[in-house]
């Protein structure tokens, strides 16, 4: 340091900053104590207080937690909303240039409550009440012969086709 400066720099200190420095130095032995009391009294409204800061932020920090898996499942949406629309677009495209698109369509039956009761009416005039039958007595013995030609053999019954849903 310079031999002029050291002199100056020492009775600046002990004339302006050693006399507040002083000051502060009482003024926090007085407090101190009023301090400490303070915070005596005030500590369990101080942990309180800081659980109640951990309970409101316990779901930011569920979610720091949890950023990566966040993170995750995010990207993995995006990638799945592309890849369906760009296989819907290709389908789309496949579909056109073939010429596989569906001919016939199928409109949805929508009735009103008047066609359904016009219906019902229609249908009962045609369908015609049936006589109940008498009914037989029941045989309680039935000898073994007949009763092996009364069972169906699988060769009697016909092989029913399904009808082809692809035609109109």
């Amino acid at each position: 340091m310079n031999a002029y400066l050291t002199p100056v720099f020492t009775a600046s200190y002990y004339l302006l900053l050693l006399p507040l420095l002083t000051l502060v130095r009482w003024t926090l032995i007085i407090v101190a104590p009023l301090y400490f009391a303070l915070q005596f009294v005030l500590l369990p409204i101080l942990h309180l207080g800081r659980f109640s800061l951990h309970v409101v932020l316990l779901p930011l920090t569920l979610l720091a937690k949890l950023e990566t898996v966040y993170i995750y499942v995010g990207v993995a949406s995006v990638i799945g909303i592309l890849a369906g629309c760009m296989l819907h677009v290709s389908t789309r495209v496949l579909k056109s240039m073939f010429g596989l698109e569906n001919t016939c369509t199928k409109s949805p039956l929508v009735r009103s409550a008047a066609d359904y009761r016009a219906e019902r009416r229609r249908r009962r005039k045609r369908v015609p009440v049936a006589v109940p039958k008498p009914v037989e007595p029941l045989e309680l013995h039935v000898p073994r012969e007949n009763r092996m030609s009364k069972q169906r053999s699988l060769w009697s019954q016909p092989i029913l086709e399904e009808d082809d849903s692809e035609s109109c």
